[in-house]
């Protein structure tokens, strides 16, 4: 079988990057002298959440590999910022695809994946907990 490559959207990615850079310079501009504190902390969060926003977007955008890839033994996703996550087809018991609607439209779409055997450190730490 042919391995299948699946990337992120370069056109999504360049729009994120816009609206997070308007909305970081638009918030930069405003006056923060005469008004409540409660409202400087408002805007100082969202100019660090829009900052994270460009940050993330310019990371996806000189990305080369791939987010997710689908070979005939495995599945491997790749994380931004971590190491691959590889998920063999002999640990899967199920997968299905689920996805959330608000108002019948479809806002996302996930992958559930429920393994044969946990990993190590879920089984270790049931044991810490029953016993």
């Amino acid at each position: 079988m042919k391995e299948h490559h699946f990337y992120s959207s370069k056109i999504k990615n360049l729009i994120l990057l816009i609206i997070s850079c308007t909305f970081t310079i638009g918030l930069s501009y405003i006056d923060f002298g005469d008004k409540n504190l409660l409202i400087i902390v408002i805007l100082s969060l969202g100019i660090t959440l829009f900052s994270f926003g460009i940050l993330y977007s310019i990371l996806l955008l000189v990305r080369t590999e791939p987010l997710l890839t689908v070979t005939d033994k495995q599945i491997i996703v790749y994380s931004v910022l971590r190491k691959p996550t590889f998920i063999h087809f002999d640990d899967v018991a199920l997968f299905f695809i689920s996805d959330m609607r608000h108002h019948g439209i479809k806002t996302s779409e996930y992958i559930c994946v429920i393994m044969k055997k946990p990993k190590e450190k879920i089984r270790f730490l049931q044991q810490c907990f029953l016993s």
